[in-house]
């Protein structure tokens, strides 16, 4: 499931901001005309259409034989007056085309977050060929490592990559450049009972990754491809202190339909090294690590276009249905359940309510959800009344109007949220001091739980405290003694687990020596 690094691409970024050229016909300008919409929608930062060699070719980089396998290509584009083609050339190795990095007008780092949109178009041998020793190629990594534009690497701690991972003919993503608890994460999930989601949202599993649910790349017509990163609270590599306050997320869209909800991991972790790693660009290239660079293929080609960047999520191209709505939350209290989402429809949509008895991962694996209710335009709320408080659920939440419905929002679950950052302190007398930060309003106990010895795993129940309490005092412990801590989150319906997206109900784990 490892992902290994591609080296380092040196990029000369220029900062554009072009909207694109109108074509002579009647499609191309319907085509032109809804990119500049989408250009002009809320949050738009920037937009770039490569439409000419002056805009590409400074920032272009060769591929490993020191030449440029990519083009500005004026005969197949979304719209404008081309688009950027890579040539996948025969007898070279990985970095068969070289690459185009492109630099966000602004750096984003904790609290902030973005959408990128592309379209991008491969042709058949694109799509079948599964090239000889590769890993299968790269689409688009997002990161950035605070150096100049001269001397940025792509391979960095905090980035996110898109990819068709070893070649399965649709799109996955992994975070980290090897360096996220020593390794590359793949956004794939456990699934019940022994499985993994490569594409969460609908179900596609590793078990069977030919099966119908997965969402494939389709040869010969323009796809889009949609990312949006929250930056939370970064985790310090190797601490196992995860804060689950982070957001990726993938949507993809065949050309003139609605995008679907491929990858939602709206608590999830992001990595880095160093205060200077942000998101800052995002490189486009066709990179295969480990590809042979003794295979004789025909020559396989991809084009990019009509690339967006904004702080608000990017309408879908060439269809009229409503945006979907993100930023889902659940919270448990007296009444039930209380929904709380993202309006993200620019329009007159209603939003339907989905409802799951299970975890996350559990109902998206078995797509065990069935509407519990309809709310009308506006709407950003919705009260689960009929929830029985001891039971566990997972929700969804989509947008409809008359063209149809839209992708759904991520899952979110009524059981609390796990702490995080607890700390051990001894101040003697053997006494341990615990604090921890509650990340749920919901939470209605905290359990702590520990066990004696530098490697114990036999955890036990230390104590038992109400929802306002994020520090607890250890006494009656042997001095020179180690002792481990975590601590857990409950309400009526539970705690986490692993088939939720956290992966684990606990905070970290805290160890210290008695005093």
């Amino acid at each position: 499931m490892l992902m290994k690094l591609f080296g380092l691409i040196p990029v000369l970024l220029a900062a554009i901001s072009i909207f694109p050229a109108t074509m002579s016909d009647s499609a191309a300008n319907n085509q032109a005309t809804d990119f500049e919409a989408r250009c002009r929608a809320k949050g738009v930062i920037r937009c770039f259409g490569f439409d000419s060699d002056q805009q590409v070719l400074a920032t272009l980089q060769p591929a490993a034989d020191g030449r440029f396998h990519a083009v500005v290509d004026t005969s197949v584009k979304a719209s404008g007056a081309g688009s950027l083609r890579f040539d996948i050339m025969p007898k070279l190795g990985a970095n068969t085309s070289g690459s185009f990095p492109l630099e966000f007008p602004k750096e984003f780092d904790t609290g902030e977050e973005f959408y990128v949109q592309w379209r991008q178009r491969f042709d058949q041998e694109m799509v079948t060929r599964v090239f000889r020793g590769g890993e299968g190629w790269k689409q688009a990594i997002i990161g950035g490592d605070g150096r100049d534009s001269r001397s940025a690497r792509s391979c960095t701690p905090n980035e996110i990559v898109l990819q068709n991972s070893y070649h399965r003919g649709f799109p996955q993503i992994y975070h980290s450049c090897g360096i996220k608890d020593s390794q590359y994460e793949p956004l794939t999930p456990i699934a019940p009972p022994s499985d993994y989601l490569l594409q969460d949202a609908v179900s596609c599993k590793y078990s069977n990754p030919k099966g119908s649910q997965c969402f494939r790349y389709r040869p010969d017509q323009w796809m889009t491809f949609q990312i949006h990163v929250k930056v939370g609270k970064w985790y310090v590599n190797q601490s196992g202190n995860y804060h689950r306050d982070s957001t990726v997320e993938l949507w993809a869209a065949e050309e003139n339909k609605p995008s679907v909800l491929l990858i939602s991991m709206p608590d999830y972790d992001l990595v880095r090294d160093s205060a200077v790693e942000k998101y800052q660009r995002i490189w486009f290239l066709p990179y295969n690590t480990n590809k042979s660079d003794a295979e004789d293929h025909p020559v396989a080609h991809t084009w990019y276009d009509e690339f967006i960047i904004s702080t608000s999520r990017i309408p879908d191209p060439g269809v009229k249905t409503a945006n979907p709505p993100d930023s889902l939350s659940a919270t448990a209290n007296q009444q039930g359940v209380k929904l709380q989402w993202r309006n993200n429809s620019n329009g007159n949509a209603q939003f339907h309510i989905e409802r799951c008895g299970g975890a996350m991962y559990e109902c998206e694996w078995k797509q065990g959800f069935s509407e519990i209710g309809v709310v009308p335009s506006g709407a950003t709320s919705f009260e689960d009344e009929k929830a029985p408080r001891s039971k566990r659920y997972t929700y969804r939440v989509r947008a409809s109007n008359q063209a149809g419905n839209s992708a759904y929002s991520n899952p979110a679950s009524n059981v609390p949220r796990p702490p995080s950052d607890l700390t051990a302190e001894a101040p003697g007398g053997g006494t341990v001091n615990l604090t921890w930060v509650n990340n749920s309003a919901d939470a209605t106990e905290f359990i702590v739980e520990g066990c004696g010895g530098k490697d114990c795993t036999n955890f036990s129940d230390v104590a038992h405290l109400s929802r306002d309490e994020t520090r607890y005092g250890n006494h009656g412990l042997t001095a020179g003694k180690v002792y481990k801590y975590r601590v857990r989150s409950a309400n009526a319906a539970g705690s986490w687990i692993t088939w939720d997206k956290a992966g684990t109900a606990y905070s970290n784990t805290a160890a210290v020596t008695a005093r």
